[in-house]
């Protein structure tokens, strides 16, 4: 296992293409729309540490979530999610949508939280990890239906249970978001990363 001597948790760099870079030991690189300049999210990468020791593994999301009827700007839902190669059957999302900016193109521009429930999840851990994210809702026809694409970062002092603490990075593309049903389904691969002394 390898030990981070560093209190740089992110390096952020801007690419010629416009794109950030985000770069976090142990947990990969992430690649974000220069849009969103406000990122805000560099202490969510990287747990700082004089002697970090991070145990990553990879992360598989697959789910749908309805919007939830009187609460607006939430969704809920179930997922399976496979982390180091185990599968997690029915493990409870609540999605909340924290910002939309509307481009003139008809692009949306999302700020959503993720927050995965493992409690009552086939076999269940004791834990929750939320996501702070990032999505371009790009619209299609028919109308309603949105192309979902973009990606967060697991937010470290958002965990708990096993999962407290713990970091990383998810995203997809081509998923999709029918505003006239409420469903979003969603396919997200990424990182998990579990950190020691």
């Amino acid at each position: 296992m390898r030990s981070f001597k560093t209190t740089v948790s992110t390096l952020a760099l801007t690419s010629a293409c416009g794109m950030f870079l985000l770069i976090g030991p142990g947990c990969g690189v992430g690649i974000v729309p220069s849009e969103f300049d406000d990122l805000g999210l560099g202490g969510a990468l990287v747990k700082p540490s004089v002697s970090a020791k991070p145990v990553c593994d990879r992360l598989t999301v697959s789910g749908e979530v309805t919007a939830v009827e009187g609460e607006e700007g939430t969704s809920e839902g179930h997922a399976d999610v496979v982390i180091d190669g185990t599968l997690h059957l029915d493990v409870a999302v609540t999605v909340i949508l924290l910002e939309v900016r509307a481009l003139p193109s008809g692009v949306l521009l999302a700020r959503t939280s993720h927050t995965f429930d493992f409690n009552d999840a086939d076999p269940p851990l004791a834990g929750t990890f939320t996501t702070i994210d990032r999505m371009h809702l790009t619209p299609t026809d028919p109308p309603c239906v949105f192309r979902l694409d973009g990606g967060g970062l697991i937010d470290a002092e958002q965990g708990t249970g096993v999962f407290a603490g713990s970091t990383g990075r998810m995203g997809g593309i081509g998923n999709e978001i029918n505003f006239c049903t409420g469903v979003t389904t969603f396919v997200f691969n990424g990182t998990v990363c579990f950190w020691g002394e």
